[in-house]
């Protein structure tokens, strides 16, 4: 067995995400990613009756509301906001606070490219820079921080990311095949797009002295339905062999279903002729009435996500189509926020099964019987703290 393939069948780590759905495999075992200090931390097996966090685990920042690709699976052209972005001085007191208050590391993302933010590689030095105590669910001395990007940048971003890098840098694709691709992400020019990984992959330098690991991270991430976990695993393979050589980890996510797939049959979990093992999603009963959420929600619970007029929500979807919102950083602290009535009025909800905002029943498209849960239950109240930096304690 020479060929790369072969080589990364032996050799990577495949590990998955926080859902079971999400399938990382990592070139090198040793990889040192300093984000996974919280990626694999036990708040993410929170269940209801636990306590908050006296503070978020992460903030997550819409930087802007503006793309410059238009991706089929992608909401950012729907919206009826008009073009915002986070200001320059809400950015560095978010990070001021955050620091201060106990946030373990920063995801930037949303519906819009945080690349189009002028200021998106100065908050990334700025929150490089921050030295903070390890308290409360803080595992290490500094804020890391994580991009999600389409990828489409120009010389002098990749120049700008090689100086102020995140510590993971997650680029975004659709499909398996370059035409899939093209077709899913467009207009990007997938060539280009390869060679920006490419040089950003091989002129890394920056160090952490922390654990001596290098910043960023990088890892491509594509979006297949479903059902192309299992069916489509020699294009997966092939994804992999050509990616590998310009990032540290493939990252296969399975694509939302909705209402209109109508070919149910493809994603059940019963015996079908070209399927060699039962699917690992466990689809078990899927019409158009099994389409709306039924499954708990924390993540309100452990993240807040700021969207690009400053308003916090649930950071899935579009967040105007939330509805009334559950606070505003240009007028409260992120504290205040965190643990004010809106936002555990908003928990208790979510927490059992509840949901009263529309795009909330249909995120995720909870059609797998495993993880319903009836009936539901609202807790009494929302209690705070608990959480130490290995677990609930």
């Amino acid at each position: 067995m020479d060929s790369l393939i072969d080589k990364v069948c032996q050799e990577s780590k495949t590990t998955t995400g926080r859902a079971g759905a999400i399938v990382i495999s990592w070139k090198d075992k040793g990889t040192k990613d300093i984000t996974r200090h919280y990626f694999e931390h036990p708040v993410w097996q929170m269940k209801w009756g636990d306590p908050v966090p006296d503070m978020p685990l992460d903030v997550q920042l819409e930087l802007i509301n503006a793309c410059s690709l238009s991706c089929t699976a992608c909401p950012v052209h729907q919206q009826n906001r008009p073009t915002s972005l986070l200001t320059w001085d809400v950015l560095q007191s978010i990070v001021n606070q955050s620091a201060e208050g106990g946030v373990c590391y920063f995801t930037i993302c949303g519906v819009g490219e945080a690349s189009l933010h002028p200021d998106l590689f100065r908050l990334l030095r700025l929150i490089r820079s921050k030295n903070v105590a390890i308290t409360g669910m803080r595992r290490v001395p500094m804020l890391p921080s994580v991009l999600i990007s389409n990828g489409v940048w120009t010389d002098a971003q990749v120049a700008e990311c090689i100086e102020n890098p995140p510590d993971l840098l997650s680029l975004s694709l659709a499909g398996l095949t370059q035409q899939e691709i093209e077709d899913r992400r467009r207009p990007i020019n997938l060539e280009q797009f390869y060679e920006t990984v490419k040089r950003l992959h091989g002129s890394r330098r920056l160090v952490r002295d922390i654990d001596g690991g290098i910043s960023p991270i990088i890892h491509i991430s594509t979006h297949i339905y479903p059902h192309e976990i299992d069916s489509r695993a020699d294009d997966i393979q092939r994804f992999k062999e050509k990616w590998f050589e310009v990032c540290d980890a493939v990252v296969i996510k399975p694509t939302m279903l909705g209402p209109h797939h109508q070919d149910f049959c493809q994603y059940l979990d019963g015996p079908l002729p070209d399927r060699k093992t039962p699917s690992p999603l466990k689809y078990n009963n899927i019409s158009k009435k099994h389409f709306e959420r039924t499954a708990p929600c924390m993540e309100t619970s452990r993240r807040l996500s700021v969207d690009s007029d400053g308003n916090v929500w649930c950071g899935h979807n579009l967040s105007e189509y939330m509805g009334s919102c559950l606070g505003n950083v240009y007028k409260q602290g992120l504290r205040e926020i965190w643990h004010g009535e809106t936002m555990n009025g908003f928990r208790r909800g979510v927490r059992a099964g509840v949901f009263n905002h529309a795009t909330c029943k249909l995120c995720g498209g909870e059609i797998r019987e495993t993880v319903r849960v009836l009936p539901v239950c609202l807790e009494d109240d929302i209690s705070f703290g608990g959480w130490g930096s290995h677990g609930l304690r």
